[in-house]
């Protein structure tokens, strides 16, 4: 578990001082991880229960550790995530009022963190392909049906919710790995809302103000 939280501390590290836009860096360390993973669990004593631990997950056998990380992170997640938001849409929104000296650049670097401590959990738990599934498609969803940036926060946490209770049940009713079930329900439910349509749509607007 250590091992994983360094390198999602240096995949974030590298994200925000290497400065690459967007999220396709993630993609990518994703990629050379599960490769360089995989090609160490082939050739090494670790052998299969390495492989099908990143591949398939390892719900069913979760215990102490996951259960204090997932904690950890979620109280982490619920303490800054209030104070980043604002920070992030704003410099997303309004690019020209971030300077050099500006302190969203520490909200950057602390948001990157914490997007790749997250898969590293989600990924000892779940597999690496679901982990990312489930972090790609309900927000890739929810970013074209929603009328402005909280409603789709909240869709998409609903989606990630609804496809995570679907694939449990499913799991264990025709006992299979939970990891790719978890893969399989977000992308039939992605695939469902190409066809309806319900993913094109236009651009988020700001949320609307409070009174």
């Amino acid at each position: 578990m250590s091992s994983r939280r360094r390198g999602a501390l240096a995949g974030g590290l590298l994200k925000s001082f290497g400065r690459f836009r967007g999220n396709t860096i993630y993609t990518l360390m994703i990629l050379i991880g599960w490769a360089a993973t995989l090609l160490v669990a082939a050739n090494t004593m670790l052998g299969s229960a390495m492989g099908h631990a990143l591949v398939e997950g390892q719900l069913y056998f979760a215990g102490s550790a996951h259960l204090t990380s997932a904690l950890v992170y979620t109280a982490a997640a619920i303490a800054l995530l209030p104070r980043m938001i604002p920070m992030l849409v704003r410099a997303r929104l309004f690019p020209g009022l971030v300077t050099p000296h500006d302190r969203s650049a520490k909200w950057h670097l602390g948001f990157d963190v914490l997007v790749a401590l997250g898969m590293a959990i989600g990924t000892g738990t779940v597999g690496l392909m679901a982990a990312f599934a489930l972090v790609f498609v309900p927000p890739w969803m929810a970013f074209r049906r929603a009328s402005h940036w909280r409603s789709c926060l909240i869709i998409s946490a609903g989606l990630g919710t609804l496809a995570y209770m679907l694939a449990f049940v499913a799991a264990l009713v025709w006992n299979q790995p939970f990891g790719p079930t978890l893969a399989a329900v977000l992308t039939t439910l992605a695939s469902l809302a190409m066809v309806r349509g319900g993913v094109a749509g236009g651009r988020l607007g700001p949320a609307p103000a409070s009174s």
